[in-house]
């Protein structure tokens, strides 16, 4: 077997119907399911997108698949990688057998992280980092990984021992938090077989006062633990954490009456920041009074501001031709992903070769959800001009080009190029032009919600702009329908049934 770009040494063979494009998505879901985070689950399908790029096919040999892995000794996650890749295809039942079982038997784990643990700790502060925690609470969290090593020597410890260990010490809450993540974070990638903090309840759950004012910090710093730990995105997690300093900022305790949280959230004068502190709020006391820390929860009963009515913004052609015109390079590039496949400015931003090929786009989305949509012809035209491997937009940064391009870059950039064409908005009015034109070229609602990802039918009625002249030939239609000869046409209702 070729452990370079060409991939293994013999033909495309067995290729059934899990081509890369039919896997992506059930991949993506099972991983979800499987209870990993949504930086784990991004990793993982990349990682089977571009084997599957490499290879062109998953019936492969256990001595195939280990001399690819000695071609790679610097990536000892891999190991697991494939592991997790296989057990799917096999239980799907792409595969008679899964071949990585002759290469790491489950029992065993993943020994070369117990070898070198500097290793192992150096993967757990990229993990930490992708999934979205501040520097700070990197460096701490990674600090206790490395001081449990240097205590015990070994990651095989049992419920008991790690309950014991939590019992000797004076915050014991603290540690039970750091203990979890790391321990389902060594069971995600197969240093443990199972996770023992899974039979360990939260210390002192019952405890109904408040932490001590000096103690907050550690505390806000749990529920930054536990929204990463939830699967929330990077960004969820930055918002959630900010909100909750600067409430205790402000309050200095957590002991609110409901009116007076009622009256916090109708005091802020925008109705979207209204809903906005509401969700926010619902969310930290759900996890306050889960940690003991009020009871009952205040905000239970509280009832959800309303919001007004969603206006779509969605370009017009006009203004998308004038945007396009004289544009070039990534700028261009940017545009188009947002007019002809409904991009996010943080889809575009992570947009990578592997993602599109002549028929189909692969997009994570917003809660690492995959998904598939078809390929516009200009898009694919537009990817002969970017490599077919890796970001199409790298970080400028010299240090970073391991790393794409940030979202508010995107966003800035588009923002400041429509600015001077003397057009409203940014990225996101090329998403609402993308459902917009949709609809107007004849295309059933539900797949219009199909294709902008939306899991709600509601939602995608708010990107969908009708002007004046629409709502006029609408009606016209409707005297042209009643007074034509013969049979009427059947209805067309939402769900494509006659």
């Amino acid at each position: 077997m070729n452990g370079g770009d060409g991939g293994p040494g013999r033909e495309p063979a067995g290729l059934g119907s899990w081509t890369w494009p039919h896997l992506a998505v059930p991949y993506s879901e099972h991983l979800r399911a499987a209870g990993l985070s949504a930086g784990m689950t991004r990793r993982l399908v990349t990682f089977a997108r571009a084997r599957w790029n490499q290879w062109g096919r998953w019936d492969l040999t256990p001595a195939e698949l280990e001399q690819w892995l000695e071609s790679h000794p610097g990536r000892k996650e891999y190991r697991y990688y494939l592991r997790r890749l296989f057990a799917f295809l096999h239980e799907v039942g792409e595969l008679d057998a899964d071949p990585m079982a002759a290469v790491v038997p489950p029992a065993i784990g993943r020994p070369e992280l117990v070898a070198a643990p500097q290793s192992m700790l150096a993967l757990y502060e990229a993990d930490l980092l992708e999934a979205g925690l501040a520097s700070g609470t990197t460096k701490r969290v990674l600090g206790f990984a490395r001081g449990r090593w240097a205590e015990w020597g070994t990651w095989d410890l049992t419920a008991q021992q790690l309950e014991g260990w939590l019992n000797s010490h004076s915050r014991p809450r603290e540690r039970y938090y750091d203990l979890r993540r790391l321990y389902r974070w060594l069971t995600e990638v197969g240093a443990v077989e199972a996770n023992p903090m899974a039979a360990l309840a939260l210390p002192g759950v019952a405890h109904q006062q408040p932490h001590p004012a000096d103690n907050a910090a550690s505390g806000l710093s749990r529920y930054e633990l536990y929204l990463v730990g939830r699967g929330f995105s990077p960004a969820t997690v930055r918002t959630r954490t900010r909100f909750a300093r600067a409430r205790w900022a402000q309050w200095g305790t957590w002991d609110l009456s409901p009116a007076a949280l009622a009256v916090f959230v109708q005091r802020q004068e925008n109705p979207w920041t209204r809903s906005t502190y509401f969700n926010e709020l619902r969310a930290l006391y759900r996890w306050l009074e889960m940690e003991g820390e009020v009871r009952p929860n205040p905000t239970a009963d509280m009832q959800r501001p309303p919001l007004p009515r969603a206006r779509p913004t969605p370009l017009s052609s006009d203004e998308f031709a004038r945007a396009l015109h004289g544009t070039s390079g990534n700028l261009r590039a940017w545009l188009m992903l947002g007019y002809l496949a409904g991009l996010r400015r943080f889809e575009i931003a992570k947009f990578r070769g592997e993602d599109i090929n002549a028929t189909m786009i692969f997009v994570v989305g917003k809660g690492g959800r995959a998904w598939t949509i078809p390929t516009h012809p200009m898009l694919w035209e537009l990817a002969q001009e970017y490599p077919r491997t890796g970001f199409w937009f790298p970080s400028p940064l010299r240090a970073r080009t391991d790393r794409p391009i940030t979202p508010e870059a995107v966003g800035n950039a588009i923002g400041q190029h429509f600015s001077s064409l003397g057009i409203a908005g940014a990225t996101h009015r090329t998403r609402h032009a993308y459902g917009t034109e949709l609809l107007r070229s004849g295309a059933n609602i539900r797949i219009v919600q199909e294709l902008m990802r939306h899991e709600s039918l509601a939602t995608t009625a708010g990107y969908l702009g009708v002007d004046e002249e629409e709502k006029a030939d609408a009606v016209q239609r409707l005297g042209r329908a009643l007074s034509s000869p013969g049979p009427r046409p059947p209805l067309r209702l939402v769900g494509g049934a006659s």
